[in-house]
């Protein structure tokens, strides 16, 4: 059946109207009417009651009307995807954590856009499970993970290493070195969304001790500390700018020694020897 009939049924099923349907398509009335009966008999039953005064589906109409909806999305879908493939040679796919875009990949994201005009990209923004998910399911091209996951169906790279610094608004009163036993002394914030964090924050503070405030990202966490609220556990690497420029600034516990942690590349093993990906490899040296 014709595509064109399929979307002058969608419209007449509208407007009720066959005059404003030939409108709307550019046609003659007639073959807004052709097309119709092209239908009805194709498919053995009337659509539509037409008289004189009104025009509205038949009760078979209505039944097969999301049905065909479908077909003329689903045909609009493939007509986009057929021009995308003619305006670009392929998609980059990527997932990232926010905060890890913020701070890190931002600017390689960047260069990589402004040196291959010839590809689009397509950048998500989930965490770490989420994207070993997207990996294997083909959803996403290069995903940014904070632990190694158990399958050889992923390649890893390290991508960066970084520790989690306690910090502070420059004007927050807190001294520039605390003891362990004096984080109860302050508002401390973290965030609870990450396994290998909640490992490393309980060891060091012994059960003797809890944030008074969790979050479950980065990102807001910082906004909680530049606001002046209290101290906050943040990434290194999301938190380079703002100890530069001083807006931030650290505290060391004395009694803790650092922690290294690090953010993996996870490349989809069946994109990895595709052009768009090799490109966006050598946008940056892997450290």
């Amino acid at each position: 059946m014709k595509i064109e009939n399929y979307k002058t049924f969608l419209i007449l099923a509208k407007t009720c109207n066959f005059s404003k349907t030939a409108e709307i398509m550019n046609v003659v009335q007639s073959t807004v009417s052709s097309r119709i009966n092209e239908m009805e008999k194709e498919l053995d039953t009337k659509l539509f009651e037409r008289t004189n005064k009104f025009v509205k589906l038949t009760q078979k109409g209505e039944s097969l009307l999301v049905y065909i909806k479908k077909i003329n999305d689903i045909n609009d879908e493939i007509i986009s995807i057929a021009k995308y493939e003619t305006e670009y040679k392929d998609k980059l796919r990527i997932a990232v954590p926010s905060s890890v875009y913020r701070g890190k990949l931002n600017n390689i994201i960047r260069s990589f856009y402004l040196n291959n005009t010839s590809y689009s990209l397509d950048i998500k923004f989930y965490k770490t499970d989420a994207q070993i998910d997207m990996l294997l399911e083909d959803k996403i091209d290069i995903g940014f993970l904070s632990r190694i996951p158990m399958t050889k169906k992923i390649i890893i790279k390290p991508f960066i290493e970084y520790k989690l610094l306690l910090v502070a608004n420059k004007n927050y009163n807190i001294p520039k070195e605390i003891y362990l036993n004096q984080l109860k002394n302050y508002e401390i914030a973290y965030n609870n969304n990450n396994k290998i964090y909640n490992e490393w924050f309980y060891e060091i503070i012994r059960n003797s001790y809890y944030p008074r405030c969790t979050m479950t990202g980065t990102l807001e966490l910082i906004d909680f500390v530049k606001r002046g609220y209290g101290c906050g556990f943040i990434p290194s690497y999301a938190i380079e700018e703002e100890l530069k420029s001083g807006q931030l600034r650290k505290i060391k516990i004395n009694e803790i020694r650092d922690r290294k942690f690090n953010i993996f590349m996870g490349i989809n093993d069946k994109r990895k020897n595709d052009e768009v990906v090799k490109r966006f490899l050598n946008t940056f040296i892997i450290k």
